[in-house]
């Protein structure tokens, strides 16, 4: 069988890229990218997998890093960890640039992916228990 093919859109927000800038003092942008792209490539190779029928091939058509937050899109919106806020905010965000449903435009992409430092704040539950000191 041939591979199936996902067309993704990958986005990354501003909360992710300042995490990144914290981290990488020298080319935080550039690690980003490299961090991201190694995401999707596992991901990839994961359903590359002979034991995998029919393999998937995953392919970014559209890639977006955000230093500034889209219109809409507030970084407070996941209200300290809701993310199904923040979730649903990005799925209308991203269906109003995504080429409507036209199979044959090569800018359509089938899923949007939103890679996000916003539910990783020190404001989070997860955070706190993750990242927390011992005394």
């Amino acid at each position: 069988l041939d591979p199936v093919t996902l067309e993704i859109g990958l986005f990354l927000d501003s909360k992710l890229y300042e995490h990144f800038q914290r981290e990488f003092i020298d080319d935080p942008e550039q690690h980003l990218v490299d961090f991201s792209l190694a995401l999707i490539n596992n991901v990839h190779v994961l359903y590359q997998q002979s034991s995998m029928t029919p393999n998937l091939d995953i392919v970014i058509v559209r890639f977006e890093l955000w230093k500034k937050q889209p219109t809409g899109l507030d970084t407070l919106a996941h209200r300290n960890g809701q993310a199904q806020t923040l979730l649903n905010l990005f799925c209308r965000h991203q269906a109003t640039l995504n080429p409507g449903t036209d199979l044959t435009d090569p800018e359509h992409w089938d899923h949007g992916i939103l890679l996000t430092g916003a539910l990783g704040s020190r404001h989070s539950p997860y955070w706190k228990r993750q990242h927390s000191s011992p005394n």
